[in-house]
């Protein structure tokens, strides 16, 4: 399965066991999944950090309740939305 959306990283669960950094996907049609590595711990997995706030393209598998999707391939695309200035002038 291929999803494309926004990789946004939280902090979650202070003062407990399993407080630490979250990685999440917000899809273009607003679904949000938990994501995780296969065979890496998925709070503090450092190899998400550089895509926190980025439009990131996603291959992996979805679990059965549609929570958690597994990583197989991560790809940053540099699909930026135009600023309002460049659409009026690309108008005009």
């Amino acid at each position: 399965m291929e999803v494309q959306g926004t990789l946004l990283m939280r902090y979650r669960n202070r003062d407990s066991k399993s407080e630490g950094w979250y990685t999440y996907l917000l899809t273009n049609d607003l679904q949000l999944y938990q994501l995780y590595r296969p065979e890496n711990f998925p709070i503090n997995d450092s190899f998400f950090y550089d895509f926190d706030r980025k439009d990131v393209v996603i291959t992996g598998e979805l679990s059965d309740d549609k929570k958690y999707l597994s990583v197989e391939s991560l790809v940053e695309t540099n699909e930026v939305a135009p600023k309002k200035e460049q659409e009026n002038e690309e108008t005009l």
